[in-house]
């Protein structure tokens, strides 16, 4: 998973919803007190459900700036740039677990440009 503040977007990896088992429809919530962000398979009619579109994918995208800027304050981070995080499986409770604590910078083809950085 990637967060990415400034666009205010999260990219999804279709490996992701794959190990889910192809949901038609997720949840991204986040679990404050864990600083963790979880995806979990759900059913249209719960709360906050996300599509999943049915075309094949090189990534899915979320728009979330109300999520980000919340994970942004909580994590303390002073920057926009994108983050990577690792995901756990967790078949028990069926959801893959993100440790926002183990989110690593992500490396950007021109992120001098980007930046503004030399």
């Amino acid at each position: 998973m990637t967060l990415w503040p400034e666009e205010n977007v999260v990219y999804v990896n279709p490996e992701v919803i794959e190990k889910l088992g192809m949901p038609r429809h997720v949840q991204l919530r986040i679990n404050d007190s864990q600083k963790m962000v979880v995806l979990r398979a759900c059913n249209a009619n719960e709360k906050h459900s996300i599509i999943i579109p049915s075309i094949p994918m090189i990534q899915f995208e979320v728009s979330g700036r109300k999520l980000l800027e919340h994970i942004t304050e909580m994590m303390g981070w002073n920057d926009n740039r994108p983050r990577v995080i690792e995901g756990v499986y967790v078949p028990a409770k069926e959801l893959i677990a993100f440790d926002l604590e183990n989110a690593e910078l992500a490396e950007l083809e021109n992120e001098e440009e980007s930046y503004g950085q030399s």
